[in-house]
């Protein structure tokens, strides 16, 4: 690999406006989105269903706008929980489209604290990433808003 010690890999989904990025080390795995089971009761209204995985009932949140009526899943990026909770050691994002992997580097990334304010509750920070406005996941806020 030709990266330095400061260098990350996020894996960005792609979203319009703007890119959702999770750091790399928070994933155990993107699949397709197959045979999502329905939510568990009392989840919350953005989580899709739950997918069974590693015989865990991982909960798949759905935080990016859909394309249209009708949009279908084309992948679930399965995360590891921030706090590694008994009852909830993993959260999955669902994305429309598939989310890829970049590399990044001191250089292409700049925060916008301009930005801050208009940010949705599930984003830790707004970015640009190699001039491309970018959104952080806030993983503990989903853990937490999962757990209550």
């Amino acid at each position: 690999m030709n990266g330095t010690a400061a260098d990350l890999q996020v894996l960005v989904f792609p979203v319009p406006g703007t890119d959702l990025l999770l750091p790399g080390g928070s994933v155990a795995e993107v699949l397709r989105a197959d045979d999502l089971g329905p939510p568990r009761a009392g989840e919350p209204d953005w989580v899709l269903g739950t997918l069974s995985w590693r015989g865990h009932a991982v909960p798949v949140a759905h935080l990016l706008p859909p394309a249209g009526p009708g949009t279908r899943l084309a992948a679930v990026a399965v995360c590891f929980a921030p706090r590694g909770d008994r009852a909830l050691p993993y959260l999955a994002i669902g994305s429309p489209g598939l989310p890829r992997l970049e590399r990044v580097t001191p250089e292409s990334l700049a925060s916008e604290p301009e930005v801050l304010a208009g940010i949705p509750w599930f984003v830790a920070t707004a970015l640009r990433l190699n001039g491309r406005a970018a959104w952080l996941l806030d993983l503990g806020a989903l853990e937490q808003g999962l757990l209550g």
